[in-house]
């Protein structure tokens, strides 16, 4: 009798067009059809006390979470029904049917990559009540207007926006304690951190914000239209991938305050930027150690 249908169970089986859930499944993992190109619907049996589906969509009715979406289910527009308070990981990961997202009032959280590679999508109006937006929640929806972020907003994990090209501003109900917006950018009101650019700003300039003691990962990753960024003195850390493949951007000033630079940093794709360090900081030991292009300040 089966109980258990794990992680990844069935990711990326192509062929399968309806999945057929028995009344002793209690368990469905993360991901389990995800990448099922042709699936157009996940049917549970009658007397399964754990997970329903409707219109073809698996949900978990004790935890009230959509598991997964078909990703072969032929609408442009994904209506999620009132009353689901999770979008569990993956959930949606690499749909390219859907083109906008309607999210119930009663969403609390979007799961880990739940809408990762949906490549287009252009719009999902953030609910007032959503708290948690999960690691690589939005990660390259290239087409993806991103709405305001709600007053209720607690917890934004890294690379949630990452790589959204469309972006052409962010903003942030000014009610929101943890976050704001400043010159389009979001803002991590606790940590002073810098988390995402617009992409599709026409700026050639940017200043970061006075105060700014981080960038996150992928903060400026691939932004080929800035020409200048300006970091601020008191700056400590730079994220992974944080201004990789700027490839405008040809010479970067590192203040000295900063400590931590993460992987790839500055690695660029066709561009050629020049660090321009204070001697012996900690950026001109970054430099050095990853064969980057440097000049020292006097």
């Amino acid at each position: 009798m089966l109980e258990n249908i794990g992680k990844w169970a069935f990711v990326a089986c192509d062929g399968i067009d309806v999945f057929v859930i028995p009344p002793s499944v209690n368990v469905i993992g993360d991901a389990a059809f995800s990448a099922c190109k042709k699936l157009t619907a996940i049917v549970t049996e009658a007397g399964n006390p754990v997970f329903t589906s409707m219109d073809g969509v698996l949900i978990n009715s004790i935890t009230e979470t959509l598991i997964a979406w078909p990703q072969g289910k032929p609408v442009q527009k994904a209506s999620i029904h009132e009353g689901i308070k999770m979008i569990a990981p993956r959930a949606f990961t690499g749909n390219t049917q859907i083109k906008e997202v309607a999210l119930p009032a009663s969403l609390v959280e979007i799961g880990e990559s739940a809408f990762s590679g949906c490549d287009n999508l252009v719009r999902a109006d953030l609910p007032d009540g959503l708290k948690i937006i999960g690691t690589a929640a939005f990660y390259w929806c290239r087409m993806l207007e991103p709405s305001p972020i709600p007053q209720s907003v607690e917890n934004i994990m890294p690379y949630a926006f990452s790589n959204c090209l469309a972006a052409a501003a962010f903003s942030v109900d000014s009610a929101n304690p943890f976050y704001s917006s400043m010159d389009g950018c979001l803002y991590d009101i606790r940590n002073a951190a810098l988390l995402a650019y617009p992409l599709d700003s026409p700026a050639k300039e940017f200043t970061v914000a006075e105060g700014t003691r981080a960038i996150g990962p992928d903060a400026f990753m691939n932004c080929v239209t800035l020409q200048g960024l300006t970091l601020p003195e008191g700056l400590e850390s730079i994220g992974q991938n944080a201004m990789r493949n700027c490839d405008a951007l040809k010479s970067l000033y590192v203040p000295p305050t900063v400590q931590t630079i993460g992987k790839d940093a500055f690695t660029q794709w066709e561009g050629s930027l020049t660090l321009q360090v204070r001697e012996g900081s900690p950026a001109h030991s970054y430099a050095k150690e990853n064969s980057l292009p440097f000049d020292i300040l006097p």
